[in-house]
């Protein structure tokens, strides 16, 4: 139906192709510093460049969802890698019970 390409020069832009005619532009837009560090929301703009049937405006839209999902959801703080990281509960919960032990 519609190909999504990305260049790698410009991650957070998507040209949306229906056959060989550019017909949509999809981009992130910056939020501002503290709401990109510390928040996951992201807001996105799709331009549409050339007239488009209905259906394949919701495609577009429902792949621009999708690149959310995909690439820019998910973004964790480093406090949150730590906590998440494989087996380290395991370590948290045997440091807590050595340290009981020298305690009692």
């Amino acid at each position: 139906q519609l190909k999504v390409v990305g260049p790698i020069w410009s991650p957070w832009t998507f040209h949306v192709y229906d056959g060989r005619n550019k017909v949509a532009v999809m981009s992130k837009k910056w939020s501002g510093l503290l709401k990109e560090a510390y928040t996951d929301a992201d807001k996105f703009k799709i331009e549409f460049t050339a007239p488009l049937a209905s259906s394949k405006k919701r495609l577009s839209l429902a792949a621009l969802m999708l690149i959310d999902s995909l690439y820019f959801e998910g973004k964790k703080s480093v406090f949150n890698h730590l906590v998440s990281a494989p087996g380290i509960q395991q370590i948290v919960l045997l440091a807590v019970m050595v340290w009981l032990q020298a305690r009692l």
